[in-house]
């Protein structure tokens, strides 16, 4: 080894040891050598820079690539190899990427805290792969991960002066909106009305200034939107919103005074002492909408002589007065709207003189104590009946009589059969058709006390029943045999034959279909046998191109034996013709890995392409692959060919994200160079192999029943959770609700069970999130956690059950409910006030638990009021009904506000005939109305008509629905998902009651011929129609199983049915059902009345099927509700059957003590029904309640009751 540069020779002498000595040599050989300077050692690399991108702070989640950068003098390849410190470590230092040729590392944190970074280099040739040649530590810090910016919400909009204004005021409209995240909010204000040609124009761009000054002017007048938009710059573009809200406002003109008409007394002047005298305004308001108020005076003897208030302000337009003393006396009314005159002033008024005479001796009416056929119930249709009426009168006067009646002979409403006369019997001739049950009720007056409009007395006679003797039998008819699509059409259609057929008797019918052409071979083959279905689907295939004949058979099975047939319908040549074929490209829907991303790189990875052509030709793939093995550029890895899989197999230096695609192609479309599909899969990721201990994932928590549940329901929650590394997995469960305060509380805390059973309470009704920690013991400690995910919006409603809503002895009848957000209004028709008013109109409102909060009476007057149909629309409770204050019935509407303040009575209709039964709906600004009418005639056993209305109640178009000579009733009109109105109604045009339903668009142009919903031989009444989430739902009264009891049947929008089920099943009657859909509670309820023999009360329940019921339930009747008297409560158990049931731990409770003050206790009068005979206590509300054990349930049943 030379140690010095410089010019050499070397000498090599050699011997044998023969010749030369020692010191000599036999021969030698010289040869230069020139050595050069030693060179320069050879130096490890250097680290000059280790860099994150981004640079530190950042989030949690936020992704951050690591470069190295070294230098090696020597111009050696350089290995790196990185290592991170920080809390995701244990604060230790951790390999998290071994040596390779890779200067950068991505690294996603995923925990808070300080961490380091540190690369080591080496070239191979110093430091050993434990050790490095130089390295590199940069410090970075890792904030919390920040909570997603959510767009603001719109609280309110609201004007500075109510609505409506009239035209020059100024109103000033300020909207309220809050963001969670304290972003700057920003509005923009529009108007749409009589000014914008009703159409939405800008009025205020964007701005942070949430309010928007308005000056109406005479354009406005009439009814406006405004809508304001809201966003925080975060979320949606300039011309999009994070949120809107939209209110109403109505300009009118300028206000004018009312006007006064009229004041007149009835009866007129003079009249004795004591009469009853009731003195009517009339007087109108040019603005519409302004509410005229009146205040009554009078002056007179019995005041002294001086004015005095007899009646203060308020909307009723009348006041009745009894004097009490003789002498001229003089009547004031002042009127006022409120907005011109105070208080204490008028905008108008009006005196009228009156005399008043002494009083004369009192006449008393007659009374009358029976009502009695000369023939026992039942008879024979066609039998001829003397009813005799048996009265007298305390002053001799000769007594008047007027007999009424009610059945199917009168279309089942109170016809006069006899008018006023003295004749106290009446002779009724029945003909063969007026089997069924009828009610009777005599009139009586002497012509002294009640006008020819009333009575002094009435007395009736229910239940009497007309039979009949069945005729022979008669075979069905086949009628017409139709196709669903008309010939011809493509071979492999699908073609439903419908098959027509009467049955005098409405026997079932039997149908047998027939089928002859190419694919039977050209001889008639029977494709349905016998079935009770007059439909048969033909799915024809591609191959069966060519003429059919279609034939049906029809039989009622009490005729012909099945081998034959009682009438028959055939259709001749049908075509199909033979498709026509059309090749189709292959569509590729998915690529797919046989190992999810992220895997360690070195591994073996499949993938898989899903693809399908429609023709079945063989379909070709090509596999492209783009990523770190391939310069992230997009290279082929497998060219065409009939394989769907690609297997890649990486190398452990591949680390880094990857993307694959596939093409696809049949080769009958697109060329080699193009594809006819194609699909990929972006961000695939292999990770170095690195072993890291990990922490693990939940993926899901899931419940074993999904939402909504009923109350006091169990479920158990399920989280799905994995850990890379096997680790045993932790779990915390949280939740947050009605039942927890609506706090955030652990529910199960760490245990190694990934579920928790939910035990609910009946009382824990309420939307719910729950939330799921997860964590190993290797990360985060126990106060906080690895992973977790969370669930929103899972919600538990009320038990369902049967509630009762009226009480007392009065009847309660009609009932029309309508469902809230907040609950639930019930209108109804109600005698409490006593026979003399001839029932009215009630509303009770009621909360989400059917307690009721208030209860309102609608009308007042001695009219004859009935059948209300209440709705909610636009923040407004509308209430039409039937009134005869008229003379004949005419159709009202009221309208309330939330809080049940009247705001304004309408009269709909003016017709000289009745109008009757009506069924109201808001669709858009306008109102439609349903009704039975008798404006027709009589010959035509009234009809259905639909009347639409706008916003003011101006009528705009009335439709007659039906024309049939037969009776028509009771309509129910709705909404559809399709924009369309929907009419259901009785009608008896097939021989018994059935249902049928018309379909009309919002002008009231009819879309389709009547459809019949019910064809059952016994009758359905009394139909309500709702239509909800995508359904139309159906409930009427059915006398199928020999009372009438409530079925609800359900059909998808083009009336195939889904289902029908028996809601109802006592032995009493339960009609007049009315449907609402509780939206907060995703609930069908519908209340109705039962009629159990003794009377009729209200209940409500879901409309569902019975099995789904509480199997038992009790109802409380009472026979009084006056204070300080007796009354008797009368309480029945209802079985699981629906039959009466004997109850055992039968308990009674009541609140206050004075709602009942005697030792009496419920004693048994027969099977299921129990009387509790006692005194009421002082006026006031009074609370009932029943607890038993009934067939093996719990019935409990609370009824509030006002004693007055």
């Amino acid at each position: 080894m030379p140690a010095q540069q410089g010019d050499y020779e070397v000498n090599v002498w050699v011997r044998d040891g023969n010749n030369a000595g020692p010191d000599s040599w036999d021969a030698f050989k010289v040869t230069p050598f020139t050595v050069n300077p030693a060179p320069a050692p050879n130096q490890p690399p250097t680290v000059t820079s280790l860099t994150p991108n981004p640079a530190s702070p950042q989030n949690v989640g936020t992704p951050i690539k690591w470069t190295a950068v070294a230098s090696d003098t020597d111009g050696d390849p350089i290995s790196y190899r990185f290592y991170l410190k920080g809390p995701s470590t244990g604060d230790a230092w951790q390999q998290v990427q071994d040596w390779s040729a890779t200067n950068f590392w991505d690294w996603v944190p995923a925990q808070q805290g300080d961490y380091e970074v540190n690369v080591w280099v080496r070239d191979g040739k110093h430091a050993g792969p434990d050790s490095w040649d130089a390295f590199k530590v940069t410090p970075f810090t890792v904030n919390p991960a920040p909570a997603p910016n959510e767009p603001p919400k719109v609280t309110s909009l609201a004007p500075d002066k109510a609505s409506p204004q009239n035209a020059g005021t100024t109103a000033v409209w300020t909207a309220s909106a809050t963001d969670t995240d304290g972003d700057a909010i920003y509005y923009r204000f529009f108007l749409k009305g009589p000014a914008t040609s009703n159409n939405w124009v800008e009025k205020r761009g964007w701005s942070t200034t949430p309010t928007w000054s308005w000056t109406t002017t005479a354009a406005d007048e009439g009814n406006n939107q405004v809508n304001v938009w809201i966003r925080d710059g975060n979320h949606a573009a300039s011309d999009s919103w994070d949120d809107f809200k939209v209110v109403d406002y109505v300009v009118t003109g300028p206000n004018l005074p009312p006007v006064f008409n009229s004041l007149t007394p009835n009866p007129t002047s003079p009249q004795n002492v004591g009469a009853t005298i009731r003195w009517t305004a009339d007087a109108t308001d040019p603005n519409p909408g302004d509410v005229v108020q009146y205040k009554f005076h009078l002056k007179g003897p019995s005041t002294g002589g001086a004015w005095q208030v007899v009646q203060e302000w308020s909307t009723k337009n009348w006041w009745d007065w009894k004097p009490s003393q003789q002498g001229d006396y003089e009547v004031n009314v002042w009127i006022r709207d409120g907005k011109h005159a105070g208080a204490d002033s008028w905008d108008a008024y009006k005196i009228t003189p009156f005399k008043v005479n002494p009083a004369p001796t009192p006449n008393r009416p007659p009374t009358v104590t029976a009502l009695t056929p000369n023939r026992p119930s039942p008879q024979i249709a066609g039998a001829t009946i003397t009813w005799t009426a048996t009265a007298s009168d305390p002053d001799g006067d000769p007594i008047l009589y007027r007999f009424w009646m009610k059945g199917p002979a009168t279309g089942n409403v109170w016809k006069v059969v006899r008018d006023w006369s003295n004749s106290r019997t009446w002779t009724w001739s029945t003909s063969p058709g007026d089997i069924g049950q009828y009610d009777f009720c005599v009139y009586v007056r002497d012509g002294k006390h009640q006008p020819a409009g009333r009575y002094d007395d009435c007395t009736g006679y229910r239940g009497y029943h007309l039979i009949t003797i069945r005729p022979p039998n008669q075979p069905p008819v086949a009628t017409a045999l139709l196709p669903s699509w008309s010939s011809p059409q493509v071979a492999g259609s699908t073609i439903t034959w419908t098959a027509f057929a009467a049955d005098p008797d409405m026997d079932l019918l039997f149908f047998k279909f027939w089928l002859r052409g190419p694919a039977t071979g050209n001889v008639w083959k029977v494709v349905r046998d016998w079935s009770t279905s007059n439909i048969w689907t033909w799915s024809t295939s591609p191959g069966d191109a060519g003429l059919y004949d279609v034939y049906v058979y029809v039989r009622d099975g009490k005729h012909n034996p099945p081998t034959s047939y009682d009438s028959s319908k055939g259709y001749g040549g049908y075509l199909l013709t033979a498709p026509v074929p059309v090749n189709r490209p292959p569509v590729v829907t998915a690529i797919a890995p046989n190992r999810p991303s992220p895997q360690t790189s070195g591994g073996t990875i499949t993938w898989t392409a899903s693809a399908s052509d429609p023709d079945g030709d063989p379909i070709l793939y090509r596999f492209w692959f783009r990523g770190p093995s391939t310069g992230n550029a997009w290279k082929v890895v497998q060219d065409w060919s009939n394989s769907r899989t690609w297997t890649w197999s990486s190398a452990p230096g591949d680390a880094g994200l990857y993307d694959v695609y596939v093409y696809v192609r049949d080769g009958k479309h697109e060329p080699a160079t193009r594809y006819d599909s194609a699909v990929g899969f972006g961000g695939y990721q292999l990770t170095p192999p690195v072993t890291i201990n990990r922490p693990p994932t939940v993926t899901a928590l899931s419940p074993s029943r999904p939402s909504p549940q009923t109350a006091g329901s169990t479920v158990a929650w399920t989280a799905t959770a994995s850990d890379p590394d096997g680790d045993p997995i932790l779990y915390r469960f949280w939740l947050r609700g009605p039942s927890t305060g609506n706090a955030w509380k652990v529910v199960q805390d760490w245990s190694n069970s990934r579920t928790w059973t939910w035990a609910s309470a009946p009382g824990d009704a309420g939307e719910y999130s729950l939330y799921v920690y997860v964590r190993d013991g290797k990360h985060e400690p126990a106060t906080r956690y690895d992973s977790a995910t969370g669930y929103s919006g899972y919600q538990l409603i009320r038990s369902w059950g049967i509630y009762q809503l009226t009480s007392g002895d009065a009847a309660q009848d009609r009932p029309s409910l309508v469902s809230s957000a907040d609950g639930h209004l019930l209108a109804y028709q109600s005698w409490e006030a006593g026979d003399s008013y001839n029932g009215d109109i009630f509303l009770k409102m009621f909360d989400l638990g059917w307690s009721e909060i208030q209860k309102v009476r609608a009308t007042t007057d001695p009219a004859y009021q009935d059948t209300p149909s209440a709705i909610f629309a636009d923040g407004y409770y509308y209430v039409a009904y039937v009134s005869d204050e008229t003379g004949n019935w005419d159709i009202f509407v009221k309208k309330y506000d939330r809080n049940l303040n009247l705001i304004e009575t309408k009269r709909l209709t003016t017709s000289p005939t009745d109008q009757d039964s009506p069924s109201l709906i808001r669709v858009g600004s306008d109102f439609y109305l349903a009704y039975q009418s008798w404006e027709t005639g009589s010959t035509f056993g009234g009809d259905i008509f639909v009347e639409r209305f706008n916003s003011a109640w101006t009528p705009l178009r009335k439709v007659r629905v039906t024309n049939e000579a037969s009776y028509q009733d009771k309509p129910s009109i709705a909404l559809g998902a399709d924009d369309r109105i929907y009419v259901a109604y009785a009608s008896d045009e097939s021989g018994n009651m059935d249902v049928f339903v018309r379909k009309y668009d919002r002008n009231l142009n009819s879309l389709e011929p009547k459809r019949r919903i019910t064809t059952s031989s016994s009758n359905q009444d009394h139909p309500s129609l709702i239509i909800q989430n995508g359904e139309l739902d159906l409930v009427y009264s059915s006398d199928e199983a020999g009372s009438y009891d409530l079925y609800l049947e359900r059909f998808n929008p083009g009336w195939s049915p889904i289902e029908r089920v028996r809601v109802t099943g006592t032995p009493g009657d339960e009609v007049y059902p009315s449907l609402s859909f509780s939206p907060s509670e995703g609930i069908l309820w519908v209340a109705y009345v039962l009629q159990d023999g003794v009377g009729g009360n209200i209940f409500v329940q879901p409309a569902a099927s019975l099995d789904l019921m509480a199997s038992c339930w009790a109802s409380m009747d009472f026979s009084a509700t006056r204070a300080n008297s007796p009354f008797t409560l009368t309480v029945k158990f209802y079985g699981p059957s629906g039959a009466l049931t004997d109850p055992t731990s039968l308990r009674l409770t009541w609140s206050p003590a004075d709602a009942h003050l005697t030792g009496s206790t419920l004693r048994k009068v027969s099977t299921g029904t129990y009387r509790l005979d006692s005194r009421l206590g002082s006026p006031g509300p009074k609370t009932f309640t029943v607890s038993a054990t009934v067939g093996g349930c719990r019935a409990e049943s609370a009824v509030t009751v006002l004693v007055a």
